[in-house]
């Protein structure tokens, strides 16, 4: 009983402890995108599901659809990254030096944006979260399906919880 409650919160730990390292890097000198910044949202995605998993105890008769839902998951997040940044809707509010990152948020250096532009930005990326969600959900509705009456209940704390 410990060993279920204790290997999702060590996992937990281990997750948050690696999106505060990649949040650190982004802001030292990291701009997020290239090499290094697809590789930091590929093992942040990979240590949500491993979390996931192992919070809701996935069990071999549940692997099919387990392994639809985090495939979906990666699909999710791999297509949400590239639809946010064509849209420039990029929280980025400048660099050390106040200078505008291209992001719409900076000071007047390069990209700026005004507020309408900003506003259609943030629209689009609403309208490709709700398309990802709508996309998820027939997957998250088939592994719901497989899963016992205490999966249920931990999968209603953690499934849709920031970073979902």
């Amino acid at each position: 009983m410990i060993g279920k409650v204790i290997r999702p919160l060590v996992l937990g730990i281990l997750v948050l402890t690696a999106s505060f390292g990649m949040a650190s890097a982004a802001q030292h000198g990291g701009s997020g995108g290239g090499k290094m910044g697809a590789e930091m949202r590929a093992a942040k995605i990979e240590g949500r599901i491993a979390f996931l998993k192992a919070a809701l105890g996935i069990k071999e008769n549940q692997l099919a659809a387990w392994n639809a839902y985090a495939d979906g998951l990666r699909a999710q997040k791999h297509k949400g990254h590239s639809s946010r940044g064509s849209h420039g809707g990029g929280k980025g509010k400048g660099d050390a030096k106040g200078k505008g990152n291209g992001k719409g948020h900076g000071d007047g250096h390069g990209g700026n944006k005004t507020a309408m532009e900003q506003m259609d930005s943030r629209i689009a990326m609403m309208q490709t979260h709700i398309a990802d969600l709508e996309a998820l959900k027939p997957l998250a509705a088939a592994l719901y399906a497989v899963l016992d009456d205490d999966q249920k209940k931990m999968a209603n704390k953690v499934l849709m919880k920031k970073g979902h």
